[in-house]
């Protein structure tokens, strides 16, 4: 995925209407059902495949699903999934031992399947779905908190927060405590996994800057552009 300036300002989102913006999000943004069952047909072959075709020192015990497709915040013609493996070892010493190995022995026998995988090629890491999602959920807890809020108020926040994204500092106090997290802060802005205390979400990423200027142009649309300061979320 490449973040284009120029490109970007050609964005359908930028010539939404204020009154007409949820049903932009319905008609274009919200996948359907066979979308939704197409993508699930497709992960779940893999799983099998994993499941039945793979070595037996290699073939999954259990397989949770995460992601855009396993959390259900996939967009039309966007998602992806995560595959959590857990792998028949019986002691992490055993593991440890093999780990060097495990992930290409894995990638030769989907390869040996003809299951198609795609390398990832260059330095500019942009953000994935996820910590866009951390992010977003910890505007509305910080500012929101409520189920039915204005959905172009909402958009607006993000944005800001991401304009703003050296700034950000969020830890999911629900999960664990802020001591724990500044043990493995090595910047100060931050956005902290809510499953891993010692998992900076920012950090893996080096595009955050094109990111705010994504932002920046799109606060600046017919869409938004009326909003200006702290305007809530309601």
């Amino acid at each position: 995925m490449t973040i284009d300036a120029k490109h970007s300002t050609q964005s359908p989102l930028y010539n939404v209407s204020q009154s007409s913006l949820d049903m932009f999000v319905k008609d274009e943004l919200e996948p359907d059902t066979e979308y939704n069952d197409n993508c699930c047909t497709v992960v779940d072959r893999l799983c099998n495949f994993m499941k039945n075709n793979f070595p037996a020192k290699l073939r999954p015990a259990q397989i949770i699903k995460g992601g855009s497709l396993g959390k259900g915040t996939a967009v039309k013609g966007k998602s992806d999934v995560d595959l959590v493996v857990f792998l028949p070892f019986d002691s992490i010493q055993l593991l440890q031992n093999d780990m060097d190995t495990v992930l290409d022995d894995m990638k030769t026998s989907c390869m040996s399947g003809n299951v198609p995988l795609r390398e990832s090629t260059g330095n500019r890491r942009l953000p994935t779905s996820y910590p866009l999602e951390v992010i977003t959920i910890s505007q509305w807890l910080r500012e929101c908190r409520l189920e039915n809020f204005d959905l172009r108020k909402g958009f607006y926040n993000v944005l800001k927060a991401l304009v703003n994204y050296r700034k950000l500092a969020y830890v999911c106090e629900d999960n664990y405590s802020s001591s724990d997290v500044k043990k493995s802060l090595k910047q100060i802005w931050h956005v902290m996994d809510p499953a891993n205390p010692f998992n900076n979400l920012m950090r893996r990423f080096n595009c955050w800057k094109e990111v705010k200027t994504i932002a920046t142009i799109s606060l600046n649309k017919p869409l938004l552009n009326d909003l200006s300061g702290d305007v809530g979320w309601i």
